[in-house]
């Protein structure tokens, strides 16, 4: 199969079927270049975190603060809120290096996992008070 080379733009035979370039010496090339201009060939990835309607509903009615907004408020749900859309932005980055996404993903995944703890439990403390039958009150005397 002939192919155009990346770097030097010269027709060549493939080898293999994802061959970029005609010769090693223009492999390296081309990689030091990009090295030099912070340009990458690879693909960059997006992470999209798997987020229920619920929690994303709840995401937009709560304001949007930042992370340093949300810990002078003293409301721990609030700072995870803040934080994990702190990371968010992070991730979706294209300038965030791929040594830290990661790491960033697990911990926007891990602090998910908490909020919907959090929202849980607040939840059942609320049904479990809605739960509760009502007592009988003594008929008044008038």
């Amino acid at each position: 199969m002939e192919r155009k080379c990346g770097e030097c733009h010269q027709l060549y035979i493939a080898q293999r079927s994802n061959s970029r370039y005609c010769s090693p010496k223009c492999r390296v090339r081309a990689s030091r270049s990009a090295a030099k201009t912070g340009a990458s060939s690879t693909r960059k990835l997006r992470v999209v975190a798997d987020v229920d309607d619920d929690t994303a509903a709840k995401d937009d009615k709560q304001k949007a603060r930042s992370v340093l907004e949300a810990v002078e408020t003293g409301d721990y749900l609030s700072e995870l809120v803040a934080t994990r859309r702190r990371i968010a932005v992070a991730v979706s980055d294209p300038n965030t290096p791929a040594r830290d996404l990661a790491a960033l993903t697990r911990r926007q995944l891990e602090i998910s996992k908490e909020i919907r703890a959090i929202e849980k439990d607040r939840k059942d403390e609320v049904g479990e008070a809605a739960d509760t039958p009502d007592e009988a009150w003594p008929a008044s005397r008038g």
